[in-house]
């Protein structure tokens, strides 16, 4: 049972006196009104035609037929349709409360505005609160009694949009201002999602913008135990108020924190609920403004990448060695360093983990891009075709554990030899066999058996398959029974030098 709170506010609206309109529904039947008028789709990419159709769901909303409209993902936020068949009409307190049916896949404001001669108009946006159902949304606008209108617009998702979504709408109806000119009240459930941050014991709590009192004043309930937690209040229909989310309830320093987040207003950085004329939920992420629908994004768990580039052939341009990558959208602006001057150049950058990754040495920028052949460099890039354009990259299959990617020369897939002092194939460690069917064993020379050393074995195509940190060890028993078949690098670091053994993997 979700908890209310009753504020107890009246708002009284004074009803000026005109000429009585009356409205007839707009149910776009074949007999009635709203199919045959002339209606103007805009702002929404191609602007596909609205089409009047079987009604796809009788519940709710028995009407035969409906009107079907496409917003598409390429049209603006505000993508409408318009009609100017409704004629002339003034606003007075028998049809100035507009209800419209919905049925929409997704949680997005409706807008309904009228415009008139001189470019007067009013706009009023609600949200519908389910998704895939029919619901009805009322707009009140007895403020503007005794404005006369001859357009009414329908907005019908007013939202930034993914994908095209089609809906429907119905019975556009204008009714008498109720109440005896006091305003309705509304329930109006606040609910946030703290999945993704640390929740206090204490719970959550709703608070702020002069109506929802201190911050441990209004706590929240998480029902399900699913960490959405709500709380249901009670408002005058079109009341708006800032609020926050507080987690913990101890002092406003557990505020949620949105400064500089879209949803954020002055002047304490709170949210703003805009006001409702019908029962509402507000669906909100803790400390984040990017979701409307409590669907929110875990933040990624990142790892340390660093990537080596061995430019020993190669003349350094003056203004140093640079990375165009995905994970950096490819501005060519990531730097690497060279400390010891050994022209070996690398950087270390935090990369969400299990990720695939894309890149380049850049000797300068941009203009001294490595250029790869899909074919002679297969071993170690990825060649990808869009359209017209082919991009042969590096590429690499990132796991949980930091790492460090092999050192490879400057545009060949050949791994560096220079990166640290060359040692003789047996200097450090052997292994064998070499032909590997389930396992091999790796043998390490006194020099490094009793001192802390990391493990990589990376396959041909530049992949970090295995990364473990091998202790103070005579021998290490190489497990390949989850290796696939082929040639891989076995690189053995320690003080701060570095042997690369092959094995073949055949089973």
């Amino acid at each position: 049972m979700k908890n209310k709170i009753t504020f107890l506010m009246a708002l009284l609206l004074v009803l000026c006196t005109s000429q009585s309109f009356a409205q007839t529904t707009i149910d776009f039947e074949p007999t009635g009104a709203g199919a045959g008028y002339a209606w103007t789709v805009t702002e929404n990419g191609t602007n596909p035609a609205m089409n009047f159709i079987a009604n796809p769901s009788m519940m709710v909303n028995t009407s035969a037929t409906v009107a079907e409209f496409t917003a598409e993902q390429a049209g603006n936020p505000w993508a409408l349709c318009f009609t100017d068949d409704i004629g002339s009409f003034t606003f007075d307190a028998t049809n100035s409360i507009v209800k419209i049916m919905v049925w929409k896949p997704t949680i997005s404001n409706v807008g309904i505005k009228f415009e008139g001669p001189g470019g007067i108009n009013h706009e009023i946006q609600i949200p519908n609160t389910v998704a895939n159902q029919w619901e009805e949304l009322t707009f009140d606008f007895s403020g503007q009694i005794g404005q006369t209108y001859t357009r009414l617009v329908i907005i019908p998702d007013f939202v930034a949009r993914t994908q095209d979504n089609t809906l429907y709408f119905d019975d556009v109806s204008f009714s008498a201002v109720g109440g005896a000119g006091v305003v309705d009240s509304i329930n109006v459930t606040f609910s946030v999602n703290a999945a993704t941050v640390a929740t206090s014991a204490n719970g959550i709590f709703l608070a702020g913008g002069g109506t929802f009192g201190n911050f441990g004043d209004n706590v929240m309930d998480d029902a399900d135990g699913n960490d959405v937690w709500e709380l249901t209040v009670r408002l005058p229909k079109g009341f708006a108020s800032d609020y926050t989310f507080v987690n913990g309830g101890l002092s406003w320093n557990d505020k949620e924190q949105i400064a500089g987040q879209s949803c954020a207003v002055a002047p304490y950085d709170d949210r703003n609920f805009p006001g409702a004329w019908s029962d509402t939920t507000i669906l909100a992420c803790f400390g984040d403004c990017s979701s409307h629908d409590g669907t929110c994004s875990v933040p990624a768990t990142m790892i340390d990448v660093t990537l080596v580039v061995d430019m020993s052939a190669e003349t350094v341009d003056p203004a140093g060695m640079f990375i165009g990558a995905n994970f950096d959208n490819w501005s060519g602006n990531l730097a690497m360093t060279d400390a010891d001057a050994d022209n070996v150049w690398e950087v270390t950058v935090p990369i969400a983990e299990n990720t695939e990754i894309e890149w380049k040495f850049l000797n300068g920028g941009w203009s001294g891009q490595e250029a790869f052949d899909s074919t002679t460099h297969a071993a170690c890039t990825k060649t990808t075709i869009d359209g017209m354009n082919v991009f042969t990259n590096r590429f690499a299959a990132l796991s949980s554990s930091d790492t460090t990617l092999p050192s490879y020369v400057f545009n060949s897939c050949e791994l560096s030899s220079s990166t640290k002092p060359v040692f003789t194939q047996d200097a450090l460690f052997e292994i064998a066999p070499t032909l590997v069917n389930d396992f091999a064993l790796i043998n390490f020379k006194n020099e490094i058996s009793n001192t802390d050393k990391q493990l990589q074995v990376v396959n041909a195509v530049g992949q970090v398959v295995m990364n473990e940190t091998i202790g103070q060890a005579q021998q290490y028993r190489l497990d390949a029974s989850q290796l696939s078949n082929g040639l891989y690098f076995v690189v053995i670091q320690a003080d701060g030098f570095a042997q690369t053994a092959r094995i073949l993997v055949s089973k």
